[in-house]
């Protein structure tokens, strides 16, 4: 007992705890911030000229993106796809999306994909 009481006192016994409050604290707060489609969808319509948006989520981290915009006329897909994704760069960020798929399409490319189907 004497022994066992020397060590707590000097090792902090606490500090073994550390990782385990760590890893439950960025849980529970990951879990309060979570992101649903119907965030995302607000958030871009918010921020760009759209006519379509659909967004699905099964845990809502992994996201499957798709904006029809005029904003996108012009613009190479990569362009495209880093105007959307800079609007949720502080959700990457802190991990609240952990990856999004993007498919963008201006009108007339969605017109033509919907004449096609």
């Amino acid at each position: 007992m004497a022994a066992h009481f020397y060590l707590a006192k000097s090792v902090n016994f606490y500090w073994l705890f550390l990782p385990f409050f760590v890893t439950l604290w960025r849980f529970i707060y990951l879990f309060s911030i979570r992101m649903t489609p119907e965030n995302l969808q607000q958030i871009i319509s918010d921020n760009l000229n759209t006519t379509h948006i659909a967004v699905e989520s099964a845990d809502n981290v992994h996201f499957y993106v798709t904006v029809v915009s005029s904003d996108f006329a012009g613009q190479s897909k990569i362009k495209q796809h880093r105007m959307i994704k800079d609007l949720f760069a502080a959700q990457f960020a802190d991990e609240s999306i952990h990856a999004m798929s993007l498919k963008t399409h201006t009108p007339e490319q969605w017109a033509q994909k919907q004449a096609q189907a």
